[in-house]
């Protein structure tokens, strides 16, 4: 168990680089990530979590003993759980996978460092918004669909590469293009 003067310690930082270009203010406790235009606040704790993840300090006893390390002893694995999942779910809504933290069974938690490092890419938006508009003018019927097909099955496979787009998105997206290429046929 980690004395309170160690705890201090490993959260006495000021800027903390989770992977290249993904930074964490700790004085202002807000995520940094210029890639995607973001920056989320967070509250005390899941700041002090992901502090305790870039320094490695991964087990649960240990990631509570410096989370709460003023009343630790008091602190149940609920509280743990909890500020996971309010963690997880506060990068899902700032369009970020929920996969960035990941669960070891029985021992704690761990950054997944090759999603971190995605983060610096752009997001699909942009390398889907470049490809060529799709004319049907002129054409047949069959072949408007096998070019909207086409595009589609391109966007999906870009899309799909992609870990913060989620499943309800695809299938609205899927959803359209089928009433898409419907209409198309029937014209």
């Amino acid at each position: 168990m980690l004395s309170t003067e160690e705890c201090i310690e490993i959260l006495n930082h000021d800027v903390l680089e989770l992977s290249e270009g993904v930074t964490l203010d700790c004085n202002m406790n807000i995520l940094e990530i210029p890639s995607r235009e973001l920056n989320i606040a967070l509250n005390e704790s899941q700041k002090r979590l992901l502090i305790c993840l870039v320094k490695k300090v991964c087990t649960k006893r240990d990631i509570i003993n410096v989370v709460w390390y003023e009343n630790h002893q008091r602190i149940s694995d609920n509280n743990y759980h909890q500020l996971t999942f309010q963690l997880r779910a506060l990068l899902q809504r700032n369009n970020l996978p929920a996969n960035l933290l990941v669960t070891v069974p029985y021992y704690g938690l761990k950054l997944n460092e090759s999603q971190w490092k995605m983060l610096t890419r752009k997001p699909i938006a942009d390398s889907v918004a470049a490809k060529p508009e799709f004319k049907p003018e002129g054409q047949s019927p069959a072949v408007a669909v096998k070019k909207v097909a086409d595009t589609a099955a391109f966007s999906m496979a870009e899309t799909m590469r992609l870990p913060s787009i989620s499943a309800s998105v695809l299938s609205q997206n899927a959803f359209i293009l089928c009433l898409f290429v419907a209409l198309i046929v029937f014209i």
